[in-house]
């Protein structure tokens, strides 16, 4: 009997050497298997990043420099399209021009945050496309980007775009454009012969409308001219479907043919900072009667004819104004 407690006290001792034993032999497999979950993560980091890399050179060329990467050429075959925002780790900057010439095929494309520039044609005459989405971190949309794109319908344009470049949007099937305040200059062209295209809202950020931009939309129906643009660019509104346009105080010459063949248009006003007229600047307006002029006589280039020879059309000048008389430019006139 008198064994027993000593008995029962061995019997814990080798319980608890095996205890110990038995963690120590835990942490020992454990310390082994982490090595090879680090470099479990690492390898299937590395497929990840491969595996991208590889889709993307199926679908792309493209080239390195500075540490980020232009897209040269689209390759691939699916009709909506997202372009990565990185490739080999690099990311994704620039569409280089013409990247997406004449792929008719596509449908949709989403550009990722992270690209500033959209090189010349870079969309050209992708015909097929209905939706694009441009990003916020975008500055500018260059000459041709989207040019006769017939399918697209609508696009937003970012706040940190600067630049719209020469026939941008030219022939694209928009019906509603919005120029944020961002846009400095817009090219020459940039909206010509969009003929669907119904209303345009243009930003405060504009000193100018360029040569043609917006010739050839049929079925424009009317613009106000926003502070702070001065110049009124030949043919910017020509052969259009306004019936109303809104020309600032700020405005002081309205180009050649700007507003010529606007048959919808019945009347506008003249604000008195505009000191100059070119030629034939809203010639060919059948329907309209009437100018009226709240300033002095401006000048007309070469005086030739500004506005259409249709009787009956008269000029209307503010009382106190100069320059005028019963005929000026062999057009009636009559104080209002």
């Amino acid at each position: 009997m008198s064994d027993a407690p000593e008995h029962e006290h061995r019997l814990k001792a080798a319980m608890l050497h095996e205890l110990k034993h038995s963690d120590k032999k835990k942490k020992h497999i454990a310390s082994q298997k982490r090595p090879l979950l680090l470099l479990s993560i690492v390898i299937g980091v590395l497929l990840v990043a491969f595996l991208a890399w590889y889709i993307s050179q199926l679908s792309y060329d493209y080239r390195i420099s500075n540490g980020s990467v232009t897209i040269t050429r689209y390759k691939g075959k699916e009709a909506d399209v997202l372009i990565p925002s990185r490739i080999l780790w690099f990311p994704v900057t620039e569409i280089g021009e013409r990247a997406f010439w004449e792929r008719a095929d596509i449908t949709s494309v989403i550009l990722p945050e992270g690209i500033t520039h959209i090189g010349d044609y870079a969309f050209g005459m992708c015909t097929g496309l209905r939706e694009a989405t441009l990003p916020d971190s975008l500055i500018e949309v260059a000459p041709g980007s989207f040019f006769n794109c017939a399918a697209l319908l609508h696009i937003f344009i970012p706040d940190n775009v600067r630049i719209i470049g020469e026939k941008a949007f030219a022939g694209a099937g928009l019906t509603k454009i919005v120029i944020p305040d961002s846009v400095e200059a817009i090219g020459v062209s940039a909206f010509a012969n969009c003929t669907a295209l119904v209303s345009v809202t243009l930003g405060e950020g504009l000193t100018a409308i360029a040569v043609g931009t917006f010739s050839g939309c049929s079925s424009l129906r009317g613009v106000i001219i926003p502070d702070g643009v001065t110049e009124i660019g030949n043919r910017a509104f020509s052969n259009t479907g306004i019936r109303y346009v809104t020309i600032s105080n700020s405005v002081t010459y309205i180009g050649v043919g700007a507003f010529e063949f606007c048959a919808g248009l019945e009347s506008v006003l003249i604000p008195a900072s505009v000191v100059e007229i070119g030629v034939g600047a809203f010639w060919g307006g059948v329907n309209l009667r009437g100018a009226f002029f709240e300033g002095n006589a401006p000048r007309i280039r070469h005086d030739v004819s500004s506005f259409n020879n249709a009787a009956p059309f008269t000029v209307f000048y503010r009382a106190g104004t100069t320059g005028w008389s019963n005929s000026w430019n062999g057009y009636p006139t009559k104080e209002y």
